[in-house]
């Protein structure tokens, strides 16, 4: 068995190599490289992806990462992945991570981990957990049919059953936001508008909100993300990486919609949403103060208007006003994300320091 390293520069020529389309598991899939070549943060020198073959030049593990920046000049890297082949390998996962670990010069930071993943991290020495984020999703619209012919195949055969009881209960969700429009109206004078670039009023405005922020994304970081996405739609010609690359790949609809938010010809909040299979997220937002209740009650319109199945967030600004918009909650389940990062980085990061939703590579997947 033998380890090695690719850097960002390196990728090109890994993806598109014979060893590469032969491999059984694979440590990125093709689109996920090609943006990491595309990272405004990244140099082409930067190793982003460590990787154990075996005697058969077949990968048994690997680990990769995600260059960035946090207080505008540390250079850091997101954990983005991690995986070994343990039922045959099982001495290699920890190496590799420790490997990683140096390669960085402990400048690593991680979240949204699984609870095994987290057991481990947890014992080792290298890593704070220092910030704890609360969240919260709530569910708008019944999906029965995909949650129980996902979990149980054999109900394929009664799937139009199961999506007739949806739209019958969707059906009702109707009609009560049709009522909801008189409860709660828009106001008259804010418009919402769905861009496709960054303007350079929408570039001013989260440059004039943003100075608190940990990553401070801007529009070159934002334009890099929503042109050169992590996950793209699933076809019968790709449908083979859900078995060979174990992480997040393919849906069956993925896009970014990007919200500006006017009073007028005045910008007033600015927004990045994530859907994902009709399941919403708000990885960035950007907002005046002031006109954070109205421009929730925007979006939340949007959102109703989308028909999303589900809305998750993890911004308090944004949680402290949600549940006043008269929405028809089918559920509502709390959620909980981690910020880990090495022991070298933990005086880096101030307490006050805003961690938006979409920081690290969760904007990706």
């Amino acid at each position: 068995m033998h380890i090695e390293e690719f850097t960002i520069g390196q990728l090109g020529e890994f993806i598109t190599s014979q060893r590469f389309n032969q491999q059984n598991v694979l440590p990125i899939t093709v689109h996920r490289a090609i943006s990491q070549t595309k990272n405004p943060r990244a140099h082409p020198e930067d190793v982003v992806l460590i990787v154990a073959f075996d005697e058969t030049d077949q990968i048994v593990a690997y680990v990769g990462a995600l260059p960035d920046l946090i207080n505008s000049n540390c250079r850091v890297v997101w954990n983005s992945c991690w995986y070994a082949d343990t039922t045959i390998h099982k001495t290699i996962a920890l190496p590799l991570l420790i490997a990683f670990i140096k390669k960085w010069h402990g400048r690593i930071l991680m979240q949204d981990l699984t609870e095994h993943t987290r057991k481990i991290i947890k014992k080792l020495p290298y890593f704070s957990f220092i910030r704890q984020m609360d969240g919260t999703r709530i569910f708008l619209r019944f999906y029965f049919s995909d949650i129980l012919c996902n979990k149980y195949p054999f109900l394929e055969k009664c799937r139009f059953i199961l999506e007739f009881m949806d739209s019958v209960f969707n059906s009702f969700i109707s009609v009560c936001l049709f009522f909801r429009k008189f409860s709660h109206p828009l106001p008259h004078d804010i418009r919402i508008e769905e861009v496709n670039q960054i303007d350079i009023q929408t570039q001013r405005f989260i440059e004039e909100n943003n100075s608190n922020e940990l990553c401070r994304r801007g529009k070159p970081e934002f334009d890099w993300i929503c042109e050169n996405p992590w996950i793209i739609r699933k076809t019968i010609e790709n449908a083979d990486l859900l078995d060979r690359y174990q992480f997040s790949s393919l849906a069956e609809s993925f896009s970014y919609r990007k919200l500006k938010i006017m009073r007028g010809p005045d910008l007033i909040s600015f927004y990045i949403l994530k859907e994902r299979n009709k399941h919403f997220e708000v990885p960035y937002m950007y907002c005046i103060n002031e006109d954070l209740a109205n421009s929730i009650k925007v979006v939340t319109q949007y959102l109703i208007e989308q028909k999303a199945r589900s809305f998750t967030y993890f911004n308090s600004r944004l949680g402290q006003f949600i549940f006043n918009q008269g929405i028809p909650v089918i559920y509502k389940k709390k959620l909980q994300r981690e910020l880990v990062v090495s022991k070298e980085l933990v005086t880096s990061i101030s307490h006050s320091a805003e961690i938006q939703d979409g920081d690290g590579d969760t904007i990706f997947t």
